[in-house]
């Protein structure tokens, strides 16, 4: 959760200093493409930290390639473009080019019965097709969460088989396949196996004959072995405010959601390949570049492995992911024919990879997405921003929480609201109809205000630049020593096989396993409980009539179906 509330704060920030990409050069004259390209990379040109890559292709021409820091930072070698990257969620979009190569030779069908390929899984798999995996509208649960509330740590070994036993306990999906959509790396680690069932090869081995090899991807491979020596890989970083680097962890040995390993210069050439197919074919590309679609004629927002969207009113295909300190970021415009990838080997929030690739994508699209001039202002006029009382202000002020991102206040200071995070403070102006926008102009951000039944604000909702945020309003309970000694006990999940106890330890809450470290759980009132460690971020009590603890749910998207119960 911290780590999400330090992505916002680096958010607001980069916002702020993208503009610089646009400031004229010292001589005066405008900066040309390359050197605005360079001003948005400019924190990145740092030889003593960990590196990264960057490419711009457009028009089926590199037109910018960059690489930067270093690829081991305890040997200190540079990074290069032939520095092999593991590339975290973007291996699902090679994935799905498998799955519709192989669907467009007939092999495969959407609309195929997951059972089809896989007959073991239990009886939650009945009404799941292909097509359901491939949109992210399974309804099934996200396999590296259900591993980390199991008791997995990051740096242990996870293996497809400890994947698909996880998968094979839950008794059900989180909601109706086909009715909703929810991104889940279980998807397209299925998908990966049914290539592997169908083809009667490893999914490594094939896509190395039908996709990686034909396009002279010699570098590139899906690692299924997590001990597998691969040669010039970048080793990543997870940096920590309190101990600056640490190594990162990359023990995984499953593929098809994760496990593509690839170099600059053989990604590019699989987004050459994704303009203008060689390998595969239009109908291939066409797949991955169309949303699917829900039940209810809705667009799921995601096709064979990318997300499809729309960015500043172009069509825009991306893919975002991390794995073990690595994180990605790819953009693809197919009206520009343009494609921005960004690879690099750390995790720490500044330089925040998917901005720097959007802020690369408005320069590239600086003709297609500009608006006509505004008249200019009239000499010495200013931004007037709509006056409110103190009194008027004071009825947004509150903590509110979003999910993983932790809470959000809102503050005041006499006449002036602002917005707090990672204790920094952002003065907003409002914008009439309980919206509000930034005051620093370079911040494209709106706060929308909503109130419940009450008419009192209850919460808000904005969008950082990857998606909708919604924040509840919440009051904080203090509890004593005393009444936490009520929800002290043992929690066991049939699901997941775990077992956890809760304890009180210096007037708070523990809870307590045998692979986990311990994790604190701070009330936000009696029944719901944040906790500072991955897996259970949110959980809710189960409290009886009688006022009895008789155990509790995970509150998240991806785990809302499980439950512990006290013994």
């Amino acid at each position: 959760m911290k780590q999400k509330f330090s992505f916002l704060v680096s958010i607001l920030v980069l916002f702020a200093v993208s503009a610089l990409a646009q400031q004229p050069t010292a001589s005066g004259q405008p900066p040309t493409y390359e050197e605005k390209l360079n001003r948005v990379f400019q924190e990145w040109e740092r030889p003593d930290r960990p590196g990264g890559v960057v490419a711009v292709v457009e028009k089926g021409q590199v037109v910018y390639k960059r690489c930067f820091g270093q690829a081991n930072v305890e040997y200190q070698l540079a990074t290069t473009p032939q520095t092999v990257y593991d590339v975290g969620q973007l291996a699902e979009a090679v994935t799905g080019m498998a799955v519709a190569m192989l669907e467009d030779q007939g092999k495969i069908s959407a609309a195929d019965p997951i059972k089809k390929y896989l007959p073991e899984l239990p009886s939650w798999a009945d009404g799941l097709t292909v097509g359901h995996l491939v949109h992210h509208m399974s309804g099934l649960p996200d396999w590296y969460e259900l591993m980390t509330a199991a008791g997995w740590n990051d740096g242990d070994a996870m293996t497809l088989d400890q994947i698909l036993k996880i998968l094979k306990r839950q008794k059900q999906l989180l909601f109706e396949p086909g009715t909703k959509s929810l991104p889940s790396r279980a998807d397209y680690v299925l998908l990966g196996e049914v290539v592997r069932r169908v083809t009667g090869q490893s999914f490594r081995d094939w896509t190395w004959a039908n996709i990686f090899k034909p396009l002279g991807m010699t570098r590139t491979l899906f690692r299924d072995s997590y001990r597998e020596i691969v040669e010039d890989r970048a080793y990543s970083i997870n940096y920590h405010y309190r101990d600056g680097y640490l190594k990162g962890a990359d023990n995984l040995g499953a593929v098809g959601s994760l496990g593509l390993f690839t170099t600059l210069d053989d990604f590019i050439k699989w987004v050459l390949n994704l303009d203008n197919p060689v390998v595969g074919s239009a109908r291939v590309k066409d797949k991955m570049l169309t949303s699917g679609k829900l039940y209810d004629g809705r667009e799921t927002g995601f096709s064979y492995g990318f997300a499809v969207d729309s960015y500043k009113g172009l069509k825009r295909v991306h893919k975002s992911g991390s794995w073990g300190g690595f994180r990605t970021a790819f953009r693809y415009f197919p009206a520009a024919s343009l494609a921005v990838f960004v690879f690099c080997s750390w995790d720490y929030s500044w330089n925040d990879p998917n901005q720097c690739a959007d802020n690369a994508a408005d320069v590239c699209l600086e003709a297609l997405l500009e608006k006509p001039a505004a008249p200019p202002a009239p000499a010495g006029a200013k931004r007037k921003p709509l006056k409110l009382s103190p009194a008027e202000l004071s009825q947004y002020v509150g903590e509110y929480r979003s999910g993983g991102w932790g809470y959000l206040t809102i503050a005041q200071e006499k006449d002036v609201l602002l917005f707090k995070a990672g204790g920094q403070a952002f003065p907003l102006i409002s914008m009439g109809e309980g919206r509000f926008s930034f005051e620093d102009p370079n911040i494209p951000i709106v706060l929308t205000f909503s109130r419940g039944p009450d008419r009192k604000v209850s919460q808000f909702s904005f969008d950082p630049g990857n998606g909708e945020v919604t924040a509840q309003r919440v009051e904080r309970e203090t509890l004593t020593p005393e009444q936490l000694k009520i929800y002290e006990g043992a929690y066991y999940c049939v699901d997941l096989d775990a077992r956890y106890e809760i304890v009180t330890r210096e007037g708070r809450l523990v809870l307590t396993g045998l692979r986990t470290r311990d994790i604190a759980l701070t009330p936000e009132n009696r029944k719901t409980f944040v906790s500072d460690g991955a897996g259970f971020q949110l959980i809710s009590f189960l409290i009886s009539e009688k006022g009895e603890v008789t155990g509790f749910r995970v509150e998240s998207d991806s785990l809302r179906h499980l439950a512990f119960q006290k013994e």
